[in-house]
């Protein structure tokens, strides 16, 4: 049965997990809360140990199994449709770059594109990805690319497919650092019709 993920979504989950991004380490109870995802823009509002545990749970339950202590086996509804979490984990991209598997590739920026459209069959070609995220330092590794990380993994993410983009926790210090970068992408992953989830205390209007 195909269904479609970029319809939106659905999860409840109760449990204890430990997230982890370049910045922060963080334990996080998620209380048999039921969440609702669209696509486009879906913030998380709260402090670092109440907003980030369902975003870290969507994209890194599959990589990282040991951070996840829960109540029962998630699950996502689709279309009224109950399918297991890891079922999806081929269309969710962590946008981290410490623990997401993708992002310590040692290939260069350029590289992972091509490789991520050969891959995912995709229909925008490298030019056209590297022109819509303004990427310039597509000849480095991502961990070498300064702010333009943000750019450059949104940018990896979508060559390989990725439906579902989940981001770290962002403080109000950190997103307003960011915010240029976090902007970009985040109205570059909307106009692709891409479900975007942000768990941060920033308001939404700091970031469209």
């Amino acid at each position: 049965m195909q269904l479609n993920i970029k319809n939106g979504f659905s999860i409840t989950q109760d449990g204890y997990i430990k997230c982890k991004s370049s910045r922060y380490t963080c334990y996080t109870t998620i209380n048999n809360e039921e969440f609702h995802f669209s696509p486009g823009l879906n913030i998380l509002k709260g402090d670092i140990d109440e907003s980030w545990g369902i975003s870290y749970l969507l994209s890194m339950y599959s990589e990282r199994p040991k951070d996840f202590t829960l109540d029962f086996p998630p699950e996502i509804v689709v279309e009224d449709n109950r399918i297991p979490l890891g079922d999806i984990s081929e269309s969710v991209c962590y946008v981290d770059g410490c623990c997401y598997s993708l992002f310590k590739s040692k290939k260069t920026v350029l590289k992972l594109i091509k490789k991520g459209i050969a891959s995912s069959n995709n229909k925008m070609t490298a030019d056209e990805i590297v022109q819509t995220f303004s990427l310039e330092r597509l000849d480095r590794r991502i961990q070498y690319c300064g702010n333009e990380k943000w750019r450059s993994m949104c940018a990896v993410g979508c060559a390989y497919g990725k439906d579902i983009f989940c981001f770290p926790w962002i403080s109000k210090k950190m997103g307003k650092y960011y915010q240029g970068h976090l902007k970009k992408v985040i109205s570059e992953l909307c106009k692709l019709g891409k479900i975007i989830i942000l768990p941060t205390n920033c308001d939404e209007s700091d970031f469209l």
